[in-house]
């Protein structure tokens, strides 16, 4: 009988130390998930950051686009206006202002 208990013991402390040894390697791995989460979430806020960025750079380009289109369209204009009038002064006038639109287009 005192074998037995003494059996006992040793797989109980075998078991024991065991247990302990699990429950540590799963607080570990419970440890690197939460480093790897707080890199996880450092990484969206910088691609939510780029996102807001690339946004404000899109309307950027847009407005810019879209004054480009209008100056494009007044040299248009005065191109026509240019080629449909006869009067020498006013032709001379209108061919200042269209130079003056390409330089603001180019």
């Amino acid at each position: 009988m005192a074998v037995e208990i003494g059996e006992l013991r040793a797989r109980l402390v075998a078991e024991t130390n065991q247990m302990k040894r699990e429950i540590r390697a799963v607080k570990q791995e419970f440890s690197d998930l939460g480093a790897e989460s707080k890199k996880t979430a450092a990484e969206m806020e910088k691609i939510a950051l780029t996102r807001e960025k690339i946004g404000h750079l899109t309307q950027t380009l847009d407005n810019v686009n879209a004054r480009i289109e209008i100056q494009q369209q007044k040299l248009e204009r005065l191109k026509k206006a240019y080629d449909a009038t006869f009067n020498e002064d006013r032709r001379s006038r209108l061919q200042e202002q269209s130079r003056t639109l390409r330089g603001c287009v180019d």
